[in-house]
């Protein structure tokens, strides 16, 4: 089976859409700024330690984007300013914090939910190696 990350942009997008509109029904559209923003800089920060950015990246990064969201207009050369900006990469303390709050059976009924971001930054974790 063909990895995400070997696909075409466009296939990357409906990748995309269809996982951050499982999230959605899940938790809620308002997020959609929010969440692109994330996943964003996550990728950004990953990018950081990837040795080079290519117009591939950039065909990527204009991809992050949720349905009824503007699509990002990124450049080569502002994508590589902003990647040469980021700082590592380390996923958010939200997780950690979650799971030691929540009684051991209460974590169920919502792992679709704890589980999307966290799946997802470990994925974007393969744009390192494009």
């Amino acid at each position: 089976m063909p990895s995400t990350w070997n696909r075409s942009p466009e296939e990357f997008h409906k990748i995309y859409l269809a996982n951050t509109e499982a999230f959605y029904r899940i938790g809620s559209k308002s997020l959609a700024k929010e969440l692109d923003s994330f996943v964003t800089s996550c990728a950004l920060k990953l990018w950081s330690r990837a040795g080079s950015i290519s117009q591939r990246h950039v065909d990527m990064a204009n991809q992050i984007y949720s349905k009824g969201q503007e699509q990002p207009k990124w450049l080569l050369w502002s994508l590589t300013g902003s990647v040469c900006e980021e700082d590592v990469f380390l996923p958010p303390a939200f997780y950690w914090d979650l799971a030691e709050r929540m009684p051991p059976g209460a974590a169920r009924p919502h792992a679709p939910l704890y589980a999307c971001l966290p799946i997802s930054c470990c994925i974007w974790r393969r744009w390192t190696t494009m």
